[in-house]
């Protein structure tokens, strides 16, 4: 582990990549003007007109400007990074990056008139942004892994990948001059590399302990011991494996499941990737969905506020009263729901946990197991994670079919 950033282990820490990219656009860094604000560090910034330069190339701005005054934020209620510039002729714009490495864009809740709701995050920061500054022009970016885009339908995010970044820092001439800039954009680069390896890897055999749920001492014991695979020890050193898992599903849906791409969403449960793609509603609180996880497809029916709902309100409409001595359910969805394995394959009843102690939440679903090495036939075109995912979605439409309303 030559790299300083890779040492010191915040390869997959968002907060700490959006604080360097912060530092390096920021005028306090700069020891090349005449009196830098409040910098204390030996260590320097590229100079004004370079990272101009660079700030509009990271929001595809055309052509480059050269600002008088680049003032960054990280954390400003909420957002990752907020820039301020001052232009020649004393124009203020504001501009935005939402970083995306380890985690992905989620709902996030905002007051309004009608109470509380939930927005997309990208919204709720051009609403922030819009009210806090009115009559300035601004930028807005989403940075990621694999260049995702915004889950805001307006428009005016522009999509941006690490690697990007990693090649405009070690495009300005003078990044010989800049050690510790230097070494964190070799340090992307190691990572997006890595990656690419892994994205691309004929044999998925290769990186056992990448799809793996294991304990931080266990990793440590597996490392010291030589027990990780070389193709692999880069990703367990760093603790990248749930981002990797996450690319690749992304990738995979988008090779082999481009019906779903757009509406596809990636999450994580304990470690281990997954995406949920939503099918429909069905009355006005329930949610078909179809997700994937660990090498088991769910077709799943859940209550809209699945996490808090109230077990004893919903619960019911699911599973209808419930024995905890014969486990039989009376309620119509439970009962569709146990007449569909009988006609397909290897399809499973999964009910809630806890269903008799009166702290089941609302969900019912189908499972399906493809295999805990799911992931070494990827390459056959008639692999089990797209026939079974076919199979999901027919099971979906006949659960649509036949449970049309829930109290």
């Amino acid at each position: 582990m030559k790299n300083y950033f890779n040492a010191i282990g915040v390869a997959d820490m968002e907060k700490v990549h959006s604080a360097m990219i912060a530092w390096i656009l920021d005028d306090s860094n700069d020891l090349t003007l005449s009196s830098p604000s409040s910098s204390t560090s030996n260590f320097s910034t590229f100079d004004l007109q370079e990272r101009s330069r660079l700030l509009c190339d990271l929001f595809g701005v055309t052509p480059a400007r050269t600002f008088k005054s680049i003032i960054s934020h990280v954390e400003w209620n909420d957002i990752d990074i907020m820039i301020e510039t001052t232009d020649n002729n004393n124009v203020n714009e504001i501009w935005v990056i939402e970083n995306k490495l380890k985690s992905q864009e989620h709902m996030s809740n905002v007051k309004n008139t009608n109470g509380i709701s939930s927005i997309w995050q990208t919204l709720k920061y051009e609403i922030i942004i819009d009210s806090s500054f009115p009559k300035l022009s601004k930028h807005f970016m989403l940075l990621s892994l694999g260049g995702d885009k915004a889950k805001s339908s307006s428009g005016r995010w522009h999509a941006y990948k690490y690697d990007g970044i990693q090649n405009l820092l070690l495009s300005v001439a003078s990044i010989k001059n800049h050690v510790l800039i230097e070494e964190y954009a070799n340090a992307v680069s190691e990572m997006t590399q890595e990656l690419s390896k892994f994205l691309n890897a004929s044999d998925y055999r290769n990186y056992p302990n990448v799809f793996k749920k294991i304990k931080k001492s266990q990793k440590t014991t597996s490392l010291q011991q030589n027990k990780v695979k070389p193709t692999e020890k880069y990703i367990v050193e760093n603790g990248l494996e749930t981002i990797f898992q996450k690319q690749l599903l992304a990738k995979l849906v988008k090779d082999k499941l481009p019906q779903i791409c757009n509406s596809v969403h990636y999450d994580e449960r304990n470690g281990i990737a997954m995406f949920v793609c939503p099918v429909c509603c069905i009355g006005n609180d329930y949610d078909l969905s179809i997700e994937f996880q660990g090498g088991t497809y769910k077709v799943a029916l859940l209550h809209k506020d699945y996490m808090d709902a109230n077990s004893s309100t919903h619960t019911p409409y699911l599973y209808g009263t419930w024995n905890n001595v014969n486990k039989t359910g009376t309620g119509k969805v439970y009962i569709e729901f146990c007449r569909l394995p009988k006609k397909s394959n290897k399809w499973k009843v999964a009910v809630s946990k806890n269903l008799g102690s009166g702290k089941a939440k609302p969900r019912i679903a189908l499972d399906k197991n493809i295999g805990n090495n799911w992931y070494n036939n990827l390459n056959n075109p008639n692999s089990l994670f797209v026939s079974v995912f076919n199979e999901a979605m027919n099971l979906a439409k006949i659960i649509q079919q036949n449970i049309k309303s829930i109290p």
